[in-house]
C-alpha cells in the first residue's frame, strides 16, 4: 500500500497520524466491484472504513429525503456489507495479505436517522460480516474481526488516534 495519510472525503478531512499506512480505496474500481472509502493499517489492525454524511452543509431537503429513503431501503445493509466483501476479494486479487485483523467501521453522520434505526441497521450488517474467520479459511486473511456503525463524533471517541473535521 501507499502510504498518504490525510484524505477528504463527504465533506470531512481524515487524518491518519499514527498509522503504518492508509489508502484512498475507492480510488480505482477494480471490475466493477464497490470498495470502501480508505484502508488503513495499524500495529495492531486493518481498518476498513466507509464514510457517508447525508448531513452537509450542500444538502437540499430534497437530498436529505431520498438519502433518508435509501438509508431505510431494505438493500442498503446488503449494500454495507458488499463494499465491505468487494473490497477483501480485489485486495486479495491484487495479492495482498491482511496478516492483521480487519475491522470494518461504517461512519454514517446523518441527523434524521435516529439511534433505533441505527441500532436496527446494525444488527442487519453485522450478521452477515463473516467475523471470526481464521487461517483456516483464508490463508492470506488473519481475522475479521468485526464491525462498527459510528458517528462521527463516536468515531473521534472510540479512535482517538485518528483525526476527523469538517472540511472549509
Amino acid at each position: 500500500m501507499m502510504e498518504n495519510k490525510q484524505f477528504e472525503e463527504s465533506g470531512y478531512c481524515f487524518s491518519f497520524p499514527t498509522a503504518q499506512n492508509a489508502v484512498k480505496a475507492d480510488e480505482k474500481n477494480y471490475a466493477q466491484l464497490s470498495s470502501v472509502d480508505f484502508i488503513v493499517e495499524t500495529d495492531s489492525f486493518f481498518y476498513f472504513i466507509e464514510v457517508k454524511n447525508g448531513d452537509t452543509s450542500q444538502s437540499r431537503a430534497e437530498s436529505r429525503i431520498q438519502f433518508l429513503d435509501k438509508l431505510r431501503n431494505q438493500n442498503f445493509p446488503f449494500d454495507m456489507v458488499k463494499k465491505f466483501s468487494d473490497t477483501l476479494m480485489a485486495r486479495l486479487a491484487m495479492g495482498e495479505t491482511f496478516s492483521k485483523p480487519i475491522r470494518y467501521i461504517y461512519i454514517l453522520e446523518f441527523s434524521a436517522f435516529g439511534s433505533y434505526e441505527r441500532m436496527k441497521l446494525f444488527e442487519k450488517v453485522n450478521d452477515r460480516i463473516p467475523k471470526g474467520l481464521k487461517n483456516e479459511v483464508f490463508t492470506k486473511v488473519n481475522s475479521i474481526d468485526g464491525f462498527d456503525l459510528l458517528t462521527v463524533e463516536k468515531f473521534k471517541n472510540e479512535y482517538p488516534d485518528f483525526c476527523v473535521e469538517p472540511c472549509c
